[in-house]
């Protein structure tokens, strides 16, 4: 059960909000020109985790179903943890996979996204349920190993879902974010410009080693309704069912 709503209408500061997002995608338009993404990178990171007190403590995991996570996905099952992971665009919100209903032949199968329904349970967004999730795990395009500032892909899904998750009250306390990098980064402290919807990270994992960070005393995950597409609301039964009940339980 969540202790607050986390949910705002509106921005704190949309003349802040925005230019930080044109920073940020300036940032990530030379991050891109300058290198392409390096699948077997993002593998050896994944096999890094693995090692981790925060990982191996975990039982429920969060992971992206972007491709480059697939093989965190795939030893997360392997490594006997259950696995929360989102339907495309969110349309049937989030199924679990339970590595004890699943055949070990069929895990990589059941990992990937044409195989999330299959395999998986759909998660009941509409009933009340103590947290269970203790752990996210995102890819990312580079990171500051010191602060755990993050550069997404700029879709925005990983902020979008880990806001969802924790309106839903499904992490429990203390939870962390691991962030997996292909390279080392050599960013600096203060150099990745932060929305108020970024999520940091608690750990940032590369192909060389583990790092972790001293994350800012950052808001929690939040909703924030102005910065969400309408289409994009209509098209998820979970983002409809939440924002449904936002205006039916408004004053009018």
């Amino acid at each position: 059960m969540r202790s607050k709503d986390h949910f705002q209408p509106r921005l704190r500061n949309r003349r802040v909000f925005y230019a930080l997002k044109r920073a940020k995608g300036k940032l990530r338009t030379d991050i891109l020109s300058g290198r392409n993404p390096d699948e077997h990178g993002f593998r050896q990171a994944a096999e890094r985790l693995r090692g981790t007190f925060v990982y191996r403590g975990a039982r429920v995991i969060y992971v992206s179903i972007h491709p480059f996570t697939e093989q965190i996905r795939f030893n997360a099952l392997m490594d006997n943890k259950v696995l929360v992971l989102p339907d495309a665009q969110l349309q049937k919100g989030f199924f679990l996979l339970d590595p004890a209903s699943i055949h070990p032949r069929n895990r990589l199968k059941s990992v990937r996204p044409s195989g999330i329904r299959k395999f998986g349970k759909q998660i009941d967004f509409v009933k009340k349920r103590n947290p269970f999730i203790q752990l996210a795990i995102t890819e990312v395009l580079t990171a500051c190993t010191e602060t755990g500032a993050l550069v997404g892909d700029g879709s925005g899904h990983f902020d979008l879902q880990t806001a969802v998750l924790n309106f839903l009250g499904w992490f429990s306390p203390g939870w962390s974010v691991i962030a997996v990098i292909d390279h080392l980064p050599r960013l600096t402290a203060g150099t990745i410009p932060m929305k108020e919807n970024d999520r940091w990270a608690n750990l940032v994992a590369v192909p060389e080693r583990v790092f972790y960070t001293t994350i800012p005393d950052t808001p929690e995950p939040t909703l924030i309704g102005e910065i969400l597409d309408r289409k994009r609301i209509r098209r998820s039964d979970l983002l409809f069912h939440i924002f449904s009940k936002r205006v039916t339980s408004s004053p009018h």
